[in-house]
């Protein structure tokens, strides 16, 4: 079994979005700073409601999987110092082509099967999300599909990427990955840029 790393995407904030109004303050009294109550990175799952948070004193992204996990989508991504909210709507984190099929979420193609995460000694968790590739003709995919997030213990970006594990003897073309990189600014102006190349795993 092989497994194939596909990281390809970048995001670059440039600012833009609108500050809040500072908040009134009476006369003779101290200037209050504002500070993140969250210090560290984290990764919470509400089983439930079948909720992921996963975030750091900067910012903060909810993962909604469905009852029946043949969707997932990110619902929020809030800068945690202002309380500003990025998202409009759900937002598709990927998209990859394998062997001629598409997979994303949304689409019916895939369902959420498990998860896991860890730490590293810098301070960053990782959530990696454990999807298996569904068919309209029944057959079974030969080979797995995981999504996996990762954010810093201070930075106030979080990396996105997919890897493909096969499954089977034969190789496996990947067509096509879309990825990317999140950054927060304090006003919750943000942009990303995504991409991707064929590769195969053997």
């Amino acid at each position: 079994m092989t497994s194939l790393v596909v990281a390809l995407a970048a995001l670059v904030v440039v600012g833009g979005g609108k500050a809040l109004p500072p908040a009134p303050v009476r006369a003779g009294a101290r200037t209050a700073t504002a500070h993140p109550t969250v210090v560290g990175a984290f990764i919470t799952y509400h089983a439930r409601s079948r909720v992921f948070d996963i975030g750091n004193g900067r910012m903060a992204r909810r993962i909604r999987v469905s009852e029946d996990g043949s969707d997932f989508a990110t619902v929020s991504l809030r800068s945690l110092p202002s309380g500003v909210e990025c998202l409009a709507g759900p937002q598709r984190d990927f998209a990859v082509t394998i062997g001629g099929r598409s997979y994303t979420t949304g689409s019916g193609s895939l369902r959420y099967v498990r998860h896991k995460t860890s730490s590293d000694r810098r301070g960053s968790q990782q959530l990696r999300m454990y999807l298996q590739p569904l068919h309209d003709d029944g057959a079974s995919a030969p080979f797995e599909l995981s999504v996996v997030y990762e954010v810093g213990k201070d930075a106030p970006s979080m990396q996105t990427w997919v890897e493909v594990e096969n499954l089977g003897p034969a190789p496996v073309l990947v067509d096509y990955a879309a990825t990317q990189l999140t950054t927060v600014t304090p006003d919750a102006a943000y942009v990303w840029r995504r991409g991707g190349r064929p590769a195969s795993v053997k």
